[in-house]
């Protein structure tokens, strides 16, 4: 897990995925773009814009990926992410081969960050997350998660 503002997001371009991935975060006018889905290379990098009130952290659950690793950066709003590594939890739903998406118990509690308008936050297979977590009270957020292929 990396937790980092964008203006800083060279430090962490260690493949030309990555490159690719956070040259679209930075080259895209993100507050333009409609929710849905938007493809960069196909299945090998895609964006899934987001908004939504943040909840309550007992109504969000841990999840994990297998193919792709996870950048997902805030454009608008402020929430609490939640990140453990995977052993340390119990999986209650696995969809990895046809989703890459595994959920866990939500009973554990993982390292807490609080993930401003301009931050990211990569998560790999190895990491638990929990998003879309209220910091103090509900708010909007919008959010981008770029899911990039890890073959």
């Amino acid at each position: 897990m990396i937790i980092a503002a964008l203006k800083d997001a060279e430090r962490y371009c260690y493949n030309d995925k990555m490159q690719r991935a956070f040259k679209f975060l930075k080259e895209t006018d993100l507050q333009s773009l409609e929710i849905g889905r938007y493809s960069i290379e196909g299945d090998d990098i895609f964006a899934l814009v987001q908004a939504y009130n943040t909840r309550k952290e007992e109504e969000c659950r841990f999840e994990s990926h297998q193919r792709y690793m996870d950048i997902q950066f805030i454009i608008e709003g402020v929430e609490k992410m939640s990140c453990i590594h995977v052993d340390r939890l119990v999986l209650t739903e696995n969809d990895l081969i046809k989703g890459d998406k595994a959920f866990y118990k939500a009973d554990c509690v993982g390292s807490e960050l609080i993930v401003h308008k301009g931050d990211f936050v990569i998560f790999y297979p190895e990491d638990g997350h929990k998003a879309c977590i209220a910091v103090d009270e509900p708010c909007f957020v919008k959010k981008v998660v770029l899911k990039v292929s890890l073959t």
